[in-house]
């Protein structure tokens, strides 16, 4: 661990400015976990190399995002993206052709004059539903009230389920304090490009406005945002060490550290007054997040290495073990997995949007009915009606 050091007043001669200076508190430790082992650049570079700087490039922005959310639950036409969504049609055709060509999605034509076609989960994609789960736990916990689902029933055991992320190897609940990051080959940021798109803006946006809600897509669907975010889980925690392990344009990093605090992602601590200096940490909000982080940090394992050794691997501090998550029901503990029949819907059940009722399930072609039958999905959703609200 490292040492805490203090800050120094500055020389003069008047004791009262001494007096002044703010003493460094518990928890503005300089650096600590793998940034005091390497230090900060090589922590940076680590970190840009990673499996979920990986899974954040294969991802893309806030609208990909946006897209994958809704083809979980039940989306499949250009249009139906258009209305959930608000993207433009520029921007969503970019961004379903982006999408198809990582692998997440397969296109599918329905009508041939002209030519559509529906947007599917390829096997890449529904194995993000750990992922979807962990967000939509984040939404439910800390986000304001969306159109995502409120409730979730485990069909097996027909509770309502809020879900956990336990160890595979001992069944003990994985958290940012159970698991140390080990670094076992070394970096190669030539696999990961540096983030090249803003934040969205416009009249909805989290940037336009500040005392708006902020949802889990607003953190992870600007790269810059969730790579800042990212330096905690390793141990950087001051601007100029940020700045360093990301070589992020100042403007730049203090524009998403003010979002990050704004969003109550984090807090930040001041250790030093003339001239302010503030230490950032995160709060219990953003420290939940590290639980979907490790969630794609495992689908980037299985997915996007192809041959290449991982850079760094996650251990689990209670059994010693490679930590391997598995997403269960906090009732009877059985594991959440996504259908196995490719292009199916993950989450199948009943919504009301735009003031209209619609089901969601899946009709699978070719012959994959039959697998469906007998891997049907292990949650559905639960709205109230309309006589309920």
């Amino acid at each position: 661990m490292a040492v805490l050091k203090k800050t120094k007043p500055r020389s003069t001669a008047s004791s009262s400015r001494q007096a002044e200076t703010v003493q460094p508190t518990a928890g503005a430790e300089r650096t600590v976990g793998i940034a005091a082992r390497v230090g900060p650049e090589r922590a940076g570079a680590i970190l840009r190399s990673s499996q979920v700087a990986m899974a954040f490039e294969a991802l893309g922005d806030r609208w990909s995002a946006l897209v994958l959310r809704e083809v979980f639950l039940g989306a499949r036409r250009f249009e139906e993206f258009v209305a959930a969504t608000g993207a433009s049609r520029a921007t969503l055709t970019l961004r379903l052709r982006s999408l198809v060509d990582e692998g997440l999605l397969h296109r599918q034509p329905y009508q041939t004059r002209p030519t559509r076609y529906e947007y599917r989960l390829t096997r890449m994609g529904s194995d993000l539903y750990a992922t979807a789960l962990m967000y939509w736990r984040w939404e439910r916990s800390y986000g304001p009230a969306t159109e995502l689902p409120p409730t979730l029933v485990h069909k097996s055991c027909g509770a309502t389920v809020m879900p956990e992320l336990r160890c595979r190897g001992c069944g003990e609940l994985l958290t940012i304090e159970s698991v140390r990051v080990e670094m076992v080959a070394e970096p190669d940021e030539r696999q990961v490009s540096l983030p090249k798109h803003c934040l969205h803006t416009g009249a909805n946006s989290w940037r336009e406005n500040e005392q708006g809600p902020v949802h889990v897509v607003d953190v992870i669907g600007d790269r810059w945002t969730a790579l800042v975010q990212a330096t905690m889980y390793y141990g950087l925690h001051r601007f100029a060490d940020i700045q360093a392990a990301l070589a992020v344009p100042t403007n730049t990093l203090a524009d998403r550290l003010r979002l990050l605090v704004q969003a109550g992602v984090l807090s930040k601590t001041p250790y030093q007054d003339n001239p302010p200096r503030y230490a950032y940490h995160l709060t219990d909000k953003g420290r939940a997040l590290y639980l979907s982080a490790f969630t794609l940090h495992q689908w980037a394992n299985r997915w996007l290495l192809r041959g290449r050794v991982a850079p760094i691997r996650l251990v689990h501090r209670s059994c010693g073990n490679a930590a391997e998550g598995m997403v269960v029901c906090d009732h009877c503990r059985e594991e959440l997995r996504a259908p196995r029949a490719i292009h199916n819907t993950m989450i199948a059940g009943e919504t009301e949007r735009d003031g209209r009722a619609h089901r969601w399930l899946d009709r699978p072609h070719h012959g994959a009915a039959r697998r469906w039958a007998h891997h049907p999905p292990a949650i559905r959703v639960c709205r109230p009606t309309r006589s309920a609200v």
